[in-house]
């Protein structure tokens, strides 16, 4: 993790940042921003994520080999609950190495 972040912060990061690529955070975004976001992700995104959920019911999903996939945790509101789940989404068109 500690080459990784490394990479990210020295590398990655600023090379994006020399082509005009910020990374920023949700409240750092003003409000044309924000819902070209919102647009971009219901139009362009969602419609190809799928999540394999991670729980006690169901074992480990087989990925595929040399794919680059991504561990998430969803946090969803219920009433005064928080409900919290694992999920496994693969990134398509990903490089490989």
């Amino acid at each position: 993790m500690d080459i990784q972040y490394a990479c990210w912060r020295d590398e990655i990061q600023p090379s994006l940042a020399t082509h005009g690529i910020r990374i920023l955070d949700i409240p750092d975004l003003d409000k044309t921003d924000l819902a070209w976001l919102q647009q971009y992700y219901r139009a362009q995104v969602r419609p190809v994520l799928t999540p394999l959920a991670i729980d006690p019911a169901h074992p480990f999903p087989q990925l595929l080999n040399k794919s680059l996939n991504l561990i998430v945790r969803l946090e969803m509101r219920q009433g005064r609950d928080l409900l919290k789940h694992m999920a496994v989404v693969q990134i398509r068109g990903s490089c490989r190495d």
